[in-house]
């Protein structure tokens, strides 16, 4: 079919009714999707996004039938993109920007496969990103990690889920604490089992072990209050009581010591 002229559009909208067009285009649209068009921030789009806003108002998204700001295509592609969501994360990932969304998505992602998605189904409808993040956190902070087989010499405890990582990071004044994001890494790696991490009550120490190939493991660190160095003393007496246990400890990264 050949391309109408600019002159024949002219025409054809004087014409025709604009919603008659609408549902001309897309049969069986929702009725209330001319009225978004209000909130359209250019006055042309592709059949495709037509479509796209259609599909987001029959999902009752909320940034589409609740929210009140403009709308382009980038927001279009972008809720788009969320259409496979379940609606729960539909609703927890809307009060965030568009560049946060995939983020908030991959943390939703763990806490469901690690059954701890029901901590963040209460988020009320309508929060905020700071009420959906406290929430995340919160589930965040009750997350395990496995039962890697390594001894607990006396005098240390292990610790075993991300809220008593953020209690032990808060008490030693370190990035292990909630909201830090240098400790992020070390806090997935514990997650995933790939580290484990040993605290000295009285000495106000905290150790992190890192797995090696072949059931090795590495000392990355041992460090009391802010940082601060530990004596030697408690590091050896530890060394010496996994050494006791039979764990072999590298003397440093195999990565490192390769390279």
């Amino acid at each position: 079919m050949a391309q109408a002229s600019i002159e024949e559009v002219a025409r054809t909208l004087s014409a025709r009714d604009p919603r008659d067009l609408l549902r001309g285009a897309l049969p069986g649209c929702e009725p209330r999707l001319y009225r978004l068009l209000d909130r359209a921030t250019c006055p042309v789009w592709t059949l495709e996004e037509y479509r796209t806003l259609d599909d987001l108002v029959r999902l009752g998204e909320p940034r589409v039938t609740e929210g009140r700001e403009m709308l382009s295509p980038a927001d279009l592609a972008d809720l788009r993109d969320g259409l496979s969501d379940d609606p729960l994360t539909r609703r927890l990932v809307a009060p965030y920007h568009r560049e946060d969304r995939e983020a908030v998505r991959t943390v939703l992602l763990y806490l469901r496969h690690a059954g701890l998605f029901g901590l963040v189904e209460e988020v009320p409808r309508g929060s905020g990103t700071a009420a959906v993040g406290r929430r995340v956190l919160r589930a965040l902070a009750a997350a395990e990690a496995p039962a890697v087989p390594f001894p607990t010499p006396a005098g240390w405890v292990r610790l075993r889920s991300a809220g008593e990582v953020f209690a032990i990071g808060a008490r030693l004044r370190n990035c292990l604490r909630r909201g830090e994001v240098e400790g992020l890494w070390t806090l997935v790696e514990f997650l995933a089992g790939r580290t484990v991490l040993l605290f000295h009550q009285e000495a106000e120490v905290l150790a992190e072990f890192v797995a090696m190939p072949a059931g090795l493991w590495q000392l990355r660190q041992a460090n009391g209050a802010a940082n601060a160095t530990v004596p030697e003393p408690v590091v050896r007496a530890l060394q010496a009581a996994l050494h006791a246990a039979g764990v072999v400890l590298l003397p440093q990264s195999l990565s490192g010591a390769i390279s």
